[in-house]
């Protein structure tokens, strides 16, 4: 039985940082343009009347 056996993982994830920063850079853009858009659709609603 000599067997060539795969080493198994070590439990450490590497790579996937281009996908994290990316997730990361959408999500605050996303938050901004909401925020820029919450803005100025309020800006732009005429005042309430009495």
């Amino acid at each position: 039985m000599n067997e060539v056996v795969e080493p198994v993982a070590t439990g450490v994830i590497t790579g996937g940082w281009p996908y994290i920063i990316g997730a990361y850079g959408l999500t605050w853009a996303g938050l901004l343009a909401f925020l820029t858009r919450a803005v100025l659709l309020g800006r732009a609603r005429p005042p309430e009347s009495p």
